[in-house]
């Protein structure tokens, strides 16, 4: 009988304690799950904010290598009579490898009016930079008659751009880190 009475409470207390370490090693399997979950934001949250640190950098650069010297050169000529902005040959200097790259990052921001302006302010520089490589064809061969409207287009364009990038860089730095 004695060996009966042992055996049983062997066997309910190795079922109970089963039941004890399945309990808690589910409950470490879930908390573990969410830990990783957790990480995972945190990294794609520290990822969007390189990403945007880098984009905001690159409006910067834009803005001061490329928009203000184009600026000037078109303040500098203002009042004079000749056209030009003396642009020789096609633009080829890629001031869009951040944005370029980072494309897929950008479906990852949070803020959706971010992420607008920035696209926006992207395709308007992109179609700056068009408008000044066909400026530049034909202020070239000067077969285009309209080179003065173009030229004030293009000025608008520079000014809208500015903006733009200014504000784009203003919500980047409030951008939640």
């Amino acid at each position: 009988m004695d060996i009966l009475f042992t055996s049983l409470v062997s066997l309910l207390a190795a079922i109970v304690g089963g039941w004890i370490a399945g309990k808690y090693a589910l409950r470490a399997q879930k908390q573990a799950a969410e830990d990783q979950r957790q990480r995972d934001v945190e990294a794609e949250r520290r990822t969007i904010n390189s990403t945007l640190q880098a984009i905001g950098t690159e409006l910067t650069v834009l803005k001061a290598d490329f928009l203000d010297r184009l600026q000037q050169v078109y303040d500098g000529r203002e009042g004079r009579r000749e056209q030009g902005f003396q642009i020789r040959g096609p633009l080829s200097r890629n001031y869009f490898a951040v944005f370029e790259s980072n494309a897929a990052m950008l479906g990852k921001i949070g803020d959706h009016d971010l992420r607008e302006k920035i696209i926006r302010v992207y395709g308007s520089a992109k179609s700056l930079f068009d408008h000044l490589n066909y400026y530049s064809r034909q202020s070239d061969t000067g077969k285009d008659t309209k080179l003065g409207q173009l030229e004030e287009r293009l000025r608008a364009q520079i000014e809208e751009i500015q903006k733009m990038v200014l504000d784009v860089q203003k919500i980047i730095l409030k951008y939640p880190a």
